[in-house]
């Protein structure tokens, strides 16, 4: 309501009710945890709902500033507070953009944009034992695995010949 007030006292208008329009979420984007060579942890927070809370958030990312090829969504009744989605599938050693997002009735928000890289491979490491029971035309070779690398599995193999060109493999 309003009033007026001089030296006689207080005049009060009408009462009037009203309720404040609800606004889209208001998101932050934070740095990327957990990058390894094809994957990573997407962090987003929701710090205001706007008024309604969250129907959906979730991460948007790319090869590409400005330009989200992939989402992770997730669906639900989220308020405020912060979020993780896994970005899999990711190719090693390539940088990628991304952001976090809220949709609530009123619209989507969007966090800012982040970069991050992921890792490249690590070869797998092997060493040589030595060699036992030569013959003239076999001997017996050795050797220890001693890193998968950034591998779950490998095929271990050895390379022989007379000169250190190397001919065949087993």
């Amino acid at each position: 309501r309003a009033f007026a007030h001089n030296s006689v006292g207080y005049s009060y208008g009408n009462e009037v009710t009203f309720t404040s329009a609800n606004t889209i979420p208001t998101v932050t984007t934070q740095a990327a945890t957990s990058t390894n060579i094809t994957s990573a942890v997407g962090n987003g927070n929701i710090t205001d709902t706007g008024g309604d809370n969250a129907t959906s958030r979730g991460i948007q990312y790319g090869t590409v500033t400005g330009t989200y090829t992939a989402n992770v969504t997730d669906a639900g009744n989220f308020s405020t507070g912060a979020f993780t989605d896994n970005m899999t599938g990711l190719i090693f050693a390539t940088t990628y953009y991304y952001r976090a997002f809220a949709i609530n009735p009123q619209g989507i928000g969007y966090g800012n944009e982040v970069s991050f890289s992921t890792l490249p491979p690590t070869l797998a490491n092997v060493v040589n034992s030595g060699t036992s029971n030569i013959q003239p035309t076999s001997a017996y070779l050795t050797g220890t695995l001693t890193s998968l690398g950034s591998f779950s599995s490998v095929t271990v193999s050895f390379d022989y010949g007379t000169t250190t060109s190397y001919c065949a493999s087993l």
